[in-house]
């Protein structure tokens, strides 16, 4: 009231008056009336105010109304002054009439994610409870409720060709994605789920969401120790001849690409040199014969 008066002056014969809109009002809805009297006839008009634009008045009854699409998230309230004029036979008085008009917010705008897809790699040696990424979604909406979002987390094992089990925690509040159980890459390689982001309206009908869906990689860590698939006992005959293959070691590794790599090496029981092993291939050579007649040798490789 103070504000008001400071802003356009006092005056005896003066009232104030406080309405409310939402802002999907549609032109031409009346807000309320600023009518001073029901006995004399009093011609109304707009003098001045910063919602002169967005609001008209009937001259006669003194029903405002709005004149132009509102908008909360532009401004939250007008203020107008009304002149109501004694138009009657006797001479009356004339009222100004301070008028506050305050918008209120709808749910008229929908929660939205910078991107419709991500991807992102995450090492596959994460610990549980770690954090993941940050979800963030923007709403336009002016108060709370209507711009509070929410977040959940949406897990099809049958699109993503994972399984029943998802390892991932989404915190509702703050968006962020934490290791909820140890993973696995050699086991689950990759994650497809979606992100939705729904906004706190009052009215459960009256809320809006986004999704975004979400491609998870898990990314190779040196977490596998190479295994033998080859036999690893070997019998030479007295009359092999030397620069004969004796055995082709074969190991395997679950790891990818360079930590999936495996060398050979010979770690003990060649001090004479009687075999070589080719660091690459595995593939094991007799290259020099003992002076021994008869001789069996059963060597550990790896």
């Amino acid at each position: 009231v103070y504000g008001l008066e400071d802003q356009y002056g006092s005056s005896e014969h003066q009232e104030l008056r406080y309405f409310s809109v939402r802002e999907d009002a549609e032109p031409a809805t009346v807000i309320g009336s600023v009518s001073v009297s029901d006995k004399n006839r009093f011609q109304y008009t707009i003098t001045e105010g910063d919602g002169s634009i967005y609001f008209g008045i009937d001259s006669l009854s003194g029903d405002i109304y709005v004149n132009q699409p509102l908008d909360y998230e532009s401004a939250t309230q007008y203020f107008l002054v009304v002149r109501a004029e004694d138009v009657g036979p006797s001479v009356g008085v004339n009222v100004s009439v301070l008028v506050s008009v305050a918008v209120e917010d709808v749910n008229d705008h929908t929660p939205w994610f910078p991107d419709k897809l991500l991807m992102f790699g995450l090492k596959e040696d994460a610990v549980v409870g770690s954090p993941v990424f940050a979800f963030h979604a923007r709403d336009a909406d002016g108060t709370f409720p209507n711009s509070a979002l929410r977040y959940t987390l949406t897990f099809d094992p049958e699109v993503s060709g994972s399984p029943l089990h998802f390892p991932f925690h989404i915190n509702s509040h703050a968006g962020t994605m934490t290791v909820a159980s140890p993973l696995d890459r050699e086991s689950t390689p990759t994650f497809v789920f979606m992100v939705t982001a729904t906004d706190q309206a009052k009215r459960m009908d009256e809320c809006k969401h986004t999704s975004v869906t979400v491609q998870l990689f898990l990314l190779d860590v040196n977490d596998n120790r190479p295994v033998f698939v080859s036999a690893d006992s070997v019998h030479l005959k007295e009359d092999t001849e030397v620069g004969s293959v004796l055995h082709h070691f074969v190991a395997v590794d679950g790891d990818q690409g360079e930590n999936g790599l495996v060398s050979y090496s010979i770690m003990a029981g060649n001090k004479k040199g009687f075999f070589t092993l080719e660091e690459k291939t595995g593939i094991c050579f007799f290259v020099h014969k003992p002076d021994e007649y008869e001789i069996k040798i059963k060597m550990l490789f790896s």
